[in-house]
């Protein structure tokens, strides 16, 4: 990286290495530092997540369409299906109606290794009117939960992040009709104490 991030917007470069998560921990801290207080850059590094995210998502289905085609096909050659003037063995199988699916809220900062714990950040969902964040301990306990509007909280000082101790957090996002969509468990350790303010 080239110069203070703080006094300038993060370059492309940096924006892209730090969505393949790789720069090195103490670029990758300089660059959460930036991001934790910068709404421009912050909505590039959600939009290249969300592409890169959306490509892989593609190169799935391509792979996975001929497989479905073909085993559509064989469904179609050996189901045992009634003909005409045949009674019924049982009943029809009924289904709920099918869940469309929804992009899950992205964590964006912490991960990894961080040398602060500015706040947890993430990417916004689409018409979701509420995010519920949750932090885990080491051995998985809830150390605190919050709701909020926005895509990034500030970690209450009153909670106690150990150094060196993985940390755990993820976020899920309240869509229409009252769905909710959670992100993977995401960790983090600290690599030094956080500063009193």
């Amino acid at each position: 990286m080239h110069g203070e991030i703080g006094a300038r917007h993060l370059t492309v470069d940096e924006v892209a290495a730090y969505a393949d998560r790789g720069l090195a921990a103490p670029e990758r801290a300089r660059v959460e530092e930036h991001l934790a207080a910068c709404a421009v850059c912050r909505a590039e590094v959600v939009a290249v997540t969300r592409l890169t995210r959306s490509i892989a998502s593609r190169r799935r289905w391509a792979v996975m369409a001929p497989l479905a085609a073909a085993a559509a096909v064989l469904v179609l050659l050996f189901a045992p299906w009634q003909r005409p003037g045949q009674q019924a063995g049982r009943l029809p199988v009924l289904r709920e109606p099918a869940v469309t699916a929804t992009v899950a809220p992205t964590p964006i900062v912490p991960r990894g290794g961080v040398a602060t714990l500015p706040a947890l950040i993430w990417s916004s969902v689409p018409h979701a009117d509420r995010y519920q964040v949750t932090l885990f301990d080491q051995a998985g306990s809830v150390l605190w939960e919050t709701h909020t509007t926005d895509t990034a909280v500030a970690v209450p000082e009153t909670i106690r992040v150990v150094p060196g101790v993985p940390f755990y957090w993820k976020v899920a996002a309240r869509t229409e009709l009252g769905r909710w969509v959670a992100s993977d468990l995401t960790s983090f350790t600290l690599s030094r104490a956080r500063p009193r303010r």
